[in-house]
C-alpha cells in the first residue's frame, strides 16, 4: 500500500511538471489522493517522508499570504531513478 501512495505522490508531481523550482502545496497533494481512514493516512505520511529521505521530493517551507505552507516538487537530479519506479510500480 505504501508502494503505492509513493507512485501516486510522483505521477502526481509529474502530471503537474512540479520539478525542481515549481512546486504544489502539499494540501492540494492531499485533496487529490482518497485518504478515507486513519491507517490511509498514516501510510501516505510514511510514503511522502520515504520520498523526502531518499530525496526523490523536495519539501521546503514557503511563505503565502495566509502564512506559511509545505510545499512538494521533485527533484530533478532522481527523474531517472523516479521514472524507473514508476515503471516497476
Amino acid at each position: 500500500m505504501k508502494e503505492a501512495f509513493k507512485a501516486t505522490i510522483l505521477e502526481f508531481l509529474l502530471k503537474k511538471n512540479c520539478i525542481g523550482g515549481v512546486h504544489t502545496p502539499l494540501g492540494r497533494v492531499k485533496s487529490c489522493i482518497e485518504l478515507h481512514s486513519k491507517p490511509d493516512k498514516k501510510e501516505f505520511e510514511q510514503a511522502l517522508d520515504e520520498l523526502v529521505k531518499e530525496t526523490w521530493v523536495i519539501s521546503a517551507t514557503k511563505r503565502t499570504g495566509k502564512g506559511t505552507d509545505i510545499h512538494l516538487s521533485l527533484n530533478p537530479r532522481t527523474l531517472g531513478q523516479i521514472s524507473e519506479f514508476l515503471r516497476t510500480h
